[in-house]
């Protein structure tokens, strides 16, 4: 069961997104990936979206697709000063779950995922994106 107030967070951001948009999962820490490569590959599709949304763990990964004309968003928490992961940072646990639940809802309810990755976590999103009536139930 989902908290209340963690629901009406979800809820104001999706707000902010509507529903057609795109979403990039890229985790670019602790593992390093080819962010610039899914870009090209995927380069006309990424334009086809208005708003795109980015799950990341690598500020310079939003940056990079700001660097493109796109309106990006993200709403992960990033501390203040240099960290190897978001698991080992300073930003406080109670926020990073906040964030990566968001994360979760809007990666299930946008139109399409494309995945830098086929970790456990992408394929977790993939899943619940297939899903997504079933999981966007929960937060309504």
């Amino acid at each position: 069961m989902i908290r209340k107030n963690l629901k009406e967070i979800i809820k104001n951001k999706l707000s902010l997104l509507g529903n057609h948009y795109l979403c990039l999962q890229i985790r670019n820490t602790d593992i390093k990936s080819n962010y610039v490569k899914l870009y090209e590959e995927n380069k006309n599709i990424i334009h086809s979206y208005e708003k795109i949304y980015i799950c990341t763990d690598n500020k310079l990964v939003i940056e990079y697709f700001k660097n493109k004309k796109l309106n990006i968003y993200n709403f992960t928490t990033f501390p203040q000063k240099n960290f190897k992961n978001l698991h080992n940072s300073n930003v406080p646990p109670k926020i990073k779950f906040t964030d990566l639940f968001t994360d979760i809802f809007i990666a299930v309810n946008s139109e399409k995922i494309i995945l830098n990755c086929e970790g456990g976590f992408g394929k977790f999103l993939k899943t619940c994106n297939y899903n997504k009536n079933k999981i966007l139930k929960k937060i309504k």
